[in-house]
């Protein structure tokens, strides 16, 4: 681990430890240093990063452009080029994040055409900036309504390329697409190109509806897969309860995605998934029928009558998810199941 990436996480232990505060000099002094360094990263190295964090204000255009050429010079440490973008990032506007989308959708373009190990060692920084950049910065860079079809392409080949595999468990990537403000035909055009390469992404199946579902019987049956079935669009079309893929999902062994299907006809049956003692193990189950009743319009005071039946049973089997977007949709009151706890967490918002 480098002393520069130490610097990053624990600046203020090193702050603690400087025996005189850093020279006030000028930005451009500032950036020279740091451009000059041989990537050994000196006290004064470290106090000029320091400096520019605290002084860089938004907007700043040539600032900008001098930390996103650090970014994208491979000749330089990854941990600076990663703190280079993210403090780009910091400072961006609208038109300053344009370049830095550009710069991304370039990465990601490389990362898509990866073919061998080779092509992968030589974009692997360029594969974990991206990570870095949809994880950590992505979520508060101001983005204008011309750049989301960009971006969101990009963020396309971070869900569907073989080269992003490592970096597609913790979900972020589904999840911004899902919720961004970006023309919802625009993330479900990404969605659909997501289940096209078998990567079943919850919160992007969840903002599918009914006039998807033509294309996605079509894309079902897949050499590419197993079975020569595609499984997330298998997902997709139980979610929906398409009743037309039922005697497919039943003739390929699926059967708890057929189970799905059938439970949402009529809608009020699922109340029955989210109350039943069949289900005590499976709390996924019982979290997707609450949130597939709530779309469908099932009755609220109906629906709270099977959490809290499900409750009286054993309050362990109501997941805390359901006891906090049902509060959150007013389905329960915030008196309702003292005894479930709800999720906390970086991880715990659907």
């Amino acid at each position: 681990m480098s002393a520069f990436f130490l610097f990053l996480c624990w600046g203020h232990v090193l702050g603690a430890v400087r025996t005189a505060p850093p020279v006030e000099r000028p930005i451009d002094d500032l950036f020279t240093t740091i451009e000059q360094h041989g990537g050994d990263y000196s006290p004064e190295v470290i106090a000029a990063w320091d400096a520019l964090a605290m002084r860089l204000s938004q907007g700043d255009a040539p600032a900008s452009a001098r930390l996103r050429a650090i970014a994208v010079d491979n000749s330089r440490p990854f941990d600076e080029r990663c703190f280079a973008l993210k403090l780009a990032c910091r400072i961006a506007d609208e038109d300053l994040s344009a370049a830095i989308i550009a710069i991304v959708s370039g990465w990601t373009t490389q990362a898509r055409d990866v073919k061998s190990e080779q092509d992968l060692l030589r974009a692997l920084e360029e594969i974990c900036l991206t990570h870095a950049f949809v994880k950590d910065m992505l979520p508060t860079l101001p983005v204008s309504e011309v750049r989301w079809e960009e971006l969101l392409e990009a963020l396309d080949t971070v869900l569907t390329a073989p080269a992003f595999r490592g970096f597609r468990g913790w979900g972020g990537p589904a999840r911004f697409v899902a919720t961004s403000p970006a023309p919802l035909e625009l993330r479900r055009r990404v969605a659909m190109s997501v289940l096209s390469a078998g990567n079943a992404d919850e919160p992007l199946i969840e903002i599918l509806d009914d006039s998807c579902a033509t294309k996605l019987r079509v894309m079902l049956r897949d050499e590419r897969f197993a079975e020569g079935i595609n499984p997330a669009v298998a997902a997709a079309l139980a979610h929906l309860g398409d009743m037309e893929s039922l005697p497919i999902l039943r003739e390929h062994g699926l059967d708890h995605l057929a189970r799905r299907i059938e439970v949402q006809h009529p809608p009020t049956a699922l109340l029955e998934c989210i109350a039943s003692p069949d289900l005590d193990n499976w709390a996924s189950e019982r979290i997707w029928a609450f949130r597939r009743a709530v779309d469908l319009g099932v009755d609220h005071p109906r629906l709270r009558d099977a959490i809290l039946r499900c409750e009286k049973r054993n309050a362990l089997t109501v997941p805390g998810e359901v006891k906090r977007e049902g509060i959150a949709k007013g389905v329960l009151r915030p008196t309702d199941l003292p005894l479930v706890r709800v999720p906390t967490g970086p991880l715990a918002e659907h």
